[in-house]
Formats: C-alpha cells, structure tokens, sequence
C-alpha cells in the first residue's frame, strides 16, 4: 500500500515502522513483567494479588505509551533528520509519527494485556481476538487502498485499526466475570478459584 503511493511515501513508511517497531519493543517489556508476576501469583491460587499486579501494569502501560506517544509527537520534526536527508522524505517521515504517536497508549495496553493472557493461559480467546482484529485490520486495508494517493495516512490504518481490534477485544475480557483473571473485591477473594485456562 505504501509503495503504491509513491517512493517518497514508502521510504516514510519505513522509517516510521521502525520507529513504531522499537517502541513496541521498550513497550512489550511491560508484557514480559505481567507474564513473570502474574503466572506466579496464579500457580499460588491468588488471584487477588494476580488482578491487583495486572491492573497496576496496565497502569503503568498506559503511562509508557502516552509518555512514548508524546516524545514521538513532539520529536516529529527532528527525528527524520537522523535517517534521510531529502527533505521531501524528511516531510514524509514526520507526517507519519504524527500518526502513530496518538496510538501508542492502546498499544501499550495490548502488549500488556498479551502478558497477561499468556500467563493465564488463555491462549484461545487470545487467538480468536487476533483473528477477528485482523479481519478488520484486512477490510481497513481495502478500504484504505481505494483512498487518493495524497492520504499517506492511509497506510496506516490497517495497524492502527488491528491494534484498537486487540485492545478492545481483550479489553472486554479482561473485565468480565468470565475473564482468566475476573475482577473480585477483598470479601470474596478467598472464594475464588484459579480458572481452568490458568491451571
């Protein structure tokens, strides 16, 4: 899709997915830690401590994004500078960390919320979320290539769109009864049981 704009569209693709690439990197560090933490509380039977970590990480993704977000917006003009010198691209480049900086909040809580569901083990939902995201990552894809060949911002719309797909999805498990680490107050901790998916 990016080639199909353009040469200078296309080198901007691929600086920006670097970019994107590396923060996802620093990002999924989160998931690591929610993978270490909350297995071990699950092997336990806590899922009080298990939901408590899991929440505070979640915390504390959003806060990375944003932070991340922002520097990447606010380094748009600067950042094309360290990769290509044609200032065309250069242009390119920071359009294109213009759009993907406001999205990384939400991909921060994916990668966390990925830790967490590999550490519960819910591997099916899991799979199906990213089946279902990716079906509507495909049709934003279509619908982004019938667009003019000046929205470079189109090129982005099938990431952005299979991220929001993942968060949304595991978002509403992650919050509901029937979720591998259900919400629970401290009177009803000790009645609840490690689900199946977590065993």
């Amino acid at each position: 899709l990016a080639a199909s704009r353009g040469a200078v569209a296309l080198a901007g693709y691929e600086v920006a997915r670097q970019v994107w690439i590396f923060q996802a990197f620093v990002l999924d560090a989160l998931a690591v830690a929610a993978q270490s933490f909350i297995s071990g509380f699950l092997a336990k039977g806590n899922m009080f401590e298990a939901r408590r970590y899991s929440s505070r990480l979640l915390q504390i993704g959003l806060w990375c994004g944003a932070l991340l977000g922002a520097l990447v917006w606010a380094s748009s003009s600067s950042i094309p500078a360290l990769f290509v010198g044609d200032p065309a691209t250069r242009e390119m480049v920071g359009t294109m960390l213009r759009y993907i900086a406001p999205l990384q909040p939400v991909c921060a809580l994916v990668f966390v919320y990925d830790g967490i569901f590999i550490a519960a083990r819910d591997f099916t939902y899991t799979a199906q979320s990213i089946f279902l995201a990716g079906v509507g990552s495909w049709i934003a894809l279509v619908y982004a290539a019938s667009l003019p060949a000046t929205s470079v911002g189109a090129v982005w719309m099938g990431v952005n769109v299979l991220m929001i797909g993942r968060a949304v999805a595991l978002g509403s498990r992650y919050l509901s009864r029937r979720g591998p680490i259900p919400p629970s107050s401290d009177d009803d901790v000790e009645e609840l049981e490690v689900p199946e998916a977590a065993k």
